[in-house]
């Protein structure tokens, strides 16, 4: 999901991926569920089995809540864009890159080899250095950030030439 708010001085520009990450979780552990009823059905002939299976699952539920939980801490993008400077914040780390010290901003595709596909937007600098301050598996959402920040860009390129 994108926010984006604009002002005289800035524009904010929120990218937050937490509820596709958590309807991912939510049906891993639903297949997950699955696999292990048949494991609980087989060891009802037996207590010790039965005891074991049930701390088992409680294990795995508590592992999968907090799972669950923890997605909106490390889901969150935030991007802050001025006249001169990009402000990026992910979870605690705060970047700052100066337009006059980047180089080029790229839009990437990767294709994984057991299938599904993640965007990536890189920013080099000058000096060689890459940060890929944007991955996420919506390519519209991650397509639409790319444009403002690159528009935002090419208005600084074309003000300070």
């Amino acid at each position: 999901m994108i926010t984006i708010t604009t002002n005289e001085n800035f524009t904010y520009i929120t990218y937050n991926s937490e509820l596709y990450n958590k309807s991912n979780i939510a049906q891993l552990f639903n297949m997950a569920t699955i696999f292990f009823i048949f494991p609980y059905l087989i060891s009802f002939n037996n207590d010790n089995n039965y005891l074991i299976y049930i701390y088992f699952w409680l294990i795995y539920c508590l592992f999968f809540f907090f799972l669950y939980k923890i997605q909106g801490k490390f889901s969150k993008t935030e991007f802050i864009l001025y006249t001169d400077k990009i402000e990026i914040k992910k979870s605690k780390k705060k970047f700052f890159f100066l337009y006059k010290e980047i180089e080029k901003i790229e839009f990437q595709i990767k294709v994984l080899s057991k299938g599904g596909t993640f965007y990536y937007i890189k920013i080099i600098k000058k000096d060689g250095h890459i940060h890929k301050c944007l991955r996420g598996e919506i390519e519209q959402e991650i397509l639409g950030v790319f444009n403002i920040i690159k528009d935002n860009f090419e208005e600084w390129e074309i003000k300070n030439l």
